[in-house]
């Protein structure tokens, strides 16, 4: 039985426009015509696409001919030339029972009877088909337990912060940049193309895609195909007693075969493993790889960035989209969170290109690499390509059903197309009757056993995990029990989920070498495609897939008191001291190093200053990660570049961290380093009250296990308390250990951009002096830099003890003149 849906792309000869082609099938000595198409370019589709063959095949699978295709157009005076030809073999793959329609053919598996006897069942493997694998699909089943009320209200809460994004890093594993409530919500990331994923059966269930070659005999790969056949063949065996009715035939439910009218959603996530390119589009040398022989000017061509400005283009058909300007730059691991929506009639306008180019300077931009897919696969397909299926249904939200069918539409028209009943639901919809079974809405979520709908029947299989469905729904704005109970039979059934394919990119000028395999890849591009039918309605709203924006924020420290510092110098005294500073930066930031004023003339390391440090930041609180360009050496002006000739800067996501060092300074000589002091701002460490409670075991990682009353408070999150203050630990490092060197008391304020602009403040103690208020330092009168005040130094020097000192020492070198001149005048 053969299903010829239609041509497609199909060239004619000398430069001659397709008349009206018609496709002739020859195989065992039989052959079949099918009408002609009357105008390629209105409906490439033919008027009759179901026609049936009988044949007599051999036994043995080796002495079985092949399918031949010939493509003839028609010309005036009943000239028909060949358009084009393509051969079929291995028709094992299209063997299929007699009574199961339109669908795949498996190998037998336990207890299944052969169809045919003696060889021809051993040898062909004659086999019946399952509509779903229970080893690979989607699983649900009865609840063993709800979650705990604790669990719940911390999805609730995560549920207002949580964004795609949040689903995507929980798919692909990054635990620090999503939400617990996002778990429950999966999205299924693929690591090749959807055509790739093998209970897919590379979409093309309905029909596949057969090339056509020009001449006869040519291998595929070899020459550039003249165009496509799109049907579908299915052999089964005949009742050998003419008396005996012949079964039922295939390709009775097929959908509309004139083109249809489609909105197509392309959602771009980003790309990853690109190829490094220079400003001319050439593959960037290794680092240091000068071609000096050339001239000055190729020697700057070639100088290695490992970079690329990568940005995309889409084509489909005559339409076009992309732009230029839009480019992600100085990165090999762009994130590009685009959406693209273009309308198209499918199958006149079917190949979805979407190109990559590395943004120059000047154009023409060079191609990084590009990939095609086709959409009319995906509309037909019966594993519903079209639009995956989510996993929650919800009526409302930034996560609502985008479908044109509601969960219980869908399961209908899957019940018509598989050729089986209606699903039956009970007036509340928390019961249906499918596939042979009755399902019961809070039978299904948790751990427990599950069911898969295989060959037409429901089977269990244990260790099954979805979302609980024995009470009230647990997450926002959810459906109605109708809609929820058959969106979880959808998942039964094995159709697409709700997904991310992972594309390679290959080179569109060379198609022959990637279908060949002589070409490298050049690099992977993650994204998802929708397809909705305007003949079943408007579709949902789009998904937000916008990168995320960093928020801006204020860290403001003020440092009050240092204590136990160490004392690094030696006063004219001989007193050991230390002249006292403090400067900090968030990492990353280095060029935003701020510093106190000196204490000097520190006798015990205690030091005095109420100065205030300002750092603003970029973070996103979704990765929970300080958005900074990258620093490079230079000057001031390409700190934030790559190279001198990068065109932007280069991004890069850092943990936020306050730095702290202690410092003594010197006038003559380059300062002391005395002390560190890290704080992580998410994980920061609780504070002491009292200097001497000040310790290094305040910094140390408090395991999981230890109990709560070992008096080791947690850590905190400066996001979520904003404020805090107390005596914290410096250290410095001495034969591989940490010792202390230093005790610092600290206030830390974190303020959103917009509360921090109601509330300025200055830096150090200027102006605006406010929250609080900083008044000078009540320092010692030994603390001064000696050598700008003599004077107060010459004071300081007579003072106390000191006066009495010098007096006597005065005396002495009076007195010993006068000892020595009357020793000397002395008879």
């Amino acid at each position: 039985q053969v299903l010829a849906w239609g041509l497609r792309g199909l060239r004619g000869i000398a430069l001659l426009p397709v008349r009206a082609p018609s496709l002739v099938l020859e195989c065992g000595g039989q052959a079949l015509r099918t009408p002609p198409i009357a105008d390629l370019r209105a409906n490439p589709n033919f008027p009759v696409n179901a026609f049936l063959l009988t044949l007599h095949l051999p036994v043995e699978e080796d002495y079985v001919p092949p399918i031949k295709l010939r493509v003839l157009d028609t010309w005036d005076f009943g000239y028909r030339p060949e358009l084009g030809r393509a051969s079929v073999r291995g028709l094992r793959q299209y063997c299929c029972e007699p009574d199961v329609q339109g669908t795949p053919a498996m190998l037998p598996g336990p207890g299944m009877v052969p169809l045919w006897p003696g060889g021809l069942a051993t040898r062909w493997a004659w086999a019946t088909m399952a509509t779903a694998r229970a080893t690979t699909g989607t699983m649900v089943g009865p609840a063993a337990h709800p979650p705990p009320q604790q669990a719940v209200e911390e999805e609730e809460e995560e549920e207002e912060e949580g964004d795609w994004w949040s689903k995507f890093y929980a798919a692909t594993g990054d635990v620090a940049k999503r939400h617990r409530g996002s778990a429950r919500d999966a999205l299924t990331v693929y690591s090749s193309e959807l055509e790739a994923v093998p209970e897919f059966e590379g979409l093309q269930d309905f029909c596949q895609t057969f090339p056509l070659y020009r001449t006869a005999g040519m291998l595929e790969g070899s020459e550039d195909p003249v165009g496509e056949f799109k049907g579908l063949f299915r052999i089964y065996p005949l009742p050998e007693d003419p008396n005996v009715p012949p079964p039922p035939r295939h390709f009775q439910q097929l959908p509309p075969s004139q083109p249809q009218e489609c909105l197509v959603r392309l959602y771009i996530i980003r790309a990853f493993n690109l190829p490094p390119r220079d400003r001319n589009g050439l593959v960037r040398p290794p680092v240091g790889d000068w071609d000096v022989t050339r001239g000055p000017l190729c020697a700057i061509l070639t100088v290695p960035s490992h970079q690329c400005d990568p940005y995309i283009r889409v084509s489909l058909g005559t339409k076009k989209a992309g732009d230029r300007d839009q480019y992600v730059p100085n990165t090999l691991e762009p994130v590009f969170g685009r959406l693209f929506e273009v309308t198209a009639t499918i199958p006149l306008e079917k190949d979805l290109q979407i190109s990559l180019f590395d943004y120059d300077l000047l154009p023409p931009d060079q191609e990084i690499g590009s990939t095609r897919i086709d959409l009319e696969n995906r509309l037909l397909s019966r594993f519903r390509a079209h639009c995956g299926l989510p996993r929650l249904y919800r009526v409302t939200g930034p996560r609502r059903w985008r479908d044109q069918l509601t969960p219980s539409q869908a399961l209908e028209h899957l019940a018509r197309v598989r050729g089986l009943p209606a699903p039956e639901f009970s007036t509340d919809g928390t019961a249906v009757t499918f596939g042979g079974a009755t399902f019961l809405l809070g039978q299904f979520g948790g751990l427990g056993a599950g069911w898969v709908l295989d060959a037409g029947c429901w089977c269990t299989v244990p260790w099954a995990r979805v979302l609980s469905e024995s009470g009230a729904p647990t997450y926002r704005h959810p459906g109605a029990p109708r809609e929820r109970l058959a969106l979880h039979l959808l998942h039964a059934c094995h159709l697409v989920p709700e997904h991310l394919e992972t594309r390679t990119l290959y080179s569109s000028t060379q198609p022959g070498l990637e279908q060949a395999g002589l070409e490298r890849p050049r690099g992977k591009l993650q994204l998802w495609v929708d397809i909705f039918p305007a003949s079943l309605g408007p579709p949902g709203p789009p998904i937000d897939i916008t990168p995320r924006q960093p928020q801006r924020y204020e860290l403001r420290c003020i440092v009050w008191n240092t204590r136990d510092v160490d004392l690094q110098d030696t006063s004219l005294s001989g007193q050991r001291m230390s002249d006292i500073y403090v400067k900090g930066w968030l990492d990353g930031l280095e060029e935003q190093e701020q510093r106190t004023d000196v204490h000097y003339r520190s006798l015990q390391g205690d030091g005095s200053f109420n100065w205030r440090f300002v750092f603003p930041f970029n973070y996103l609180p979704a990765e929970q990660l300080c958005i900074l360009p990258k620093k490079a050496s230079g000057t001031r002006e390409q700190r934030h570049k790559e190279h001198f000739w990068s065109l932007d800067e280069t991004v890069h996501k850092v943990p936020p961290k306050l730095i702290l060092q202690v410092w003594d300074n010197d006038k003559f000589s380059a300062d002391d380093f005395l002390g560190v002091l890290e704080l992580e701002l998410l994980s920061l460490p609780q504070p002491a009250q009292r200097p001497h409670d000040c310790s290094l075991a305040q910094l140390a990682p408090r395991r999981w296990w230890w109990p709560r009353w070992c008096g080791r408070p947690r850590p905190v999150s400066l996001f979520r308390q904003r404020c805090a203050r107390g005596w914290w630990p410096c250290s410095v490092e001495e034969d591989g250990k940490r010792r202390l060197a230093g005790k610092l008391e600290l206030s830390l304020e974190l303020l959103p951009a917009a509360e921090a602009e109601e509330r300025p403040v200055g830096r150090g103690r200027e102006e605006p002096n406010v929250f609080p208020t900083l008044a000078a330092p009540l320092r010692p009168d030994c603390s001064w830099p000696w050598l700008q005040a003599p004077l107060q130094t010459l004071r300081y020097a007579l003072s106390g003890y000191r006066r009495g000192r010098l007096g006597a020492a005065l005396v002495l070198a009076l007195l010993l003149p006068l000892l020595l001149a009357f020793v000397y005048a002395a008879p």
